[in-house]
């Protein structure tokens, strides 16, 4: 199994004398179960970051309520609200990644079909 998956990717903005982007960035490290959400915002020193358990993603989770990552902030909002196990909420997430990839893959040549399938996250 792949060591870090990608949940979320998601462009920030700031205007504020230097305009410009910034990455948030959500993904799973399967080899460390006990914290295993990788969450960034920002480059560098960033604004957040850092090695999460499920609890400590759960409060920071307004970060990903995006359009982008509306799916993904869903599923770890249920997660958080029922206190699911760390390892339940991974193989969801891993599992929905899976189907994803295979329907993007399916219908890489149809314009606009995952954004039909899945919205934009």
């Amino acid at each position: 199994m792949k060591k870090t998956i990608n949940l979320v990717y998601i462009k920030g903005h700031w205007e504020s004398g230097h305009n410009g982007e910034y990455p948030i960035i959500l993904d799973i490290d399967t080899n460390n179960m006990t914290k295993p959400f990788l969450a960034s915002e920002g480059w560098g020193y960033g604004l957040m970051g850092g090695q999460l358990s499920l609890k400590d993603l759960c409060s920071l989770l307004e970060t990903y309520n995006r359009e982008e990552s509306k799916t993904i902030y869903e599923i770890l909002e249920k997660a958080c609200e029922e206190q699911i196990s760390h390892e339940e909420v991974v193989e969801l997430l891993i599992k929905y990644i899976e189907k994803k990839e295979r329907i993007q893959k399916a219908f890489s040549n149809s314009v606009g079909m995952m954004d039909c399938i899945f919205g934009k996250d």
